[in-house]
């Protein structure tokens, strides 16, 4: 429930907001059929824009669809902007991320593929993870390093 992991909760809303300051945050909380009145009207007074909705009961799925509408009516989502609406996949990409930026820092430093390879492996995982394939293939790194050699 939200009282009990509400720190937590509102800190990852913090560093999305400070990782991103120039993009609109729309927080859509499920299950609120579960929470109190009190426990919902404190949701709703530590966050600017969310929608509270239960799928199970069906209550708020209408002002979901509505705000949606609205918002590609209005053009604020632009063409090139991506919408991740799973948390997991939302972590997975961020830890992609990290691993692609060490390899491209590895690059910049010259250091041996060998060593930044393993940041290569990481970044597939993580992107596994999304698309459901985990095994990352010796021959798809082998086909990099062949096509893309650095520092040889």
């Amino acid at each position: 429930k939200f009282s009990t992991s509400k720190h937590v909760f509102l800190s990852e809303i913090e560093t999305i907001k400070k990782r991103f300051p120039n993009k609109r945050l729309l927080l859509i909380a499920n299950k609120i059929d579960t929470l109190s009145i009190p426990q919902k009207q404190e949701i709703i007074s530590q966050i600017d824009e969310i929608i509270l909705l239960s799928a199970k009961q069906k209550i708020g799925i209408d002002t979901l669809h509505k705000h949606l509408t609205s918002l590609v009516n209005k053009g604020a989502l632009s063409n090139n902007e991506t919408i991740v609406t799973n948390s997991r996949h939302f972590e997975a990409l961020n830890n992609a991320l990290q691993a692609i930026s060490s390899v491209q820092q590895g690059i910049n430093l010259k250091i041996s593929t060998d060593l930044f390879s393993i940041d290569i492996r990481e970044c597939l995982r993580h992107l596994g993870n999304i698309t459901g394939e985990y095994d990352v293939d010796k021959d798809i790194l082998g086909h990099i390093f062949s096509n893309f050699c650095i520092g040889k």
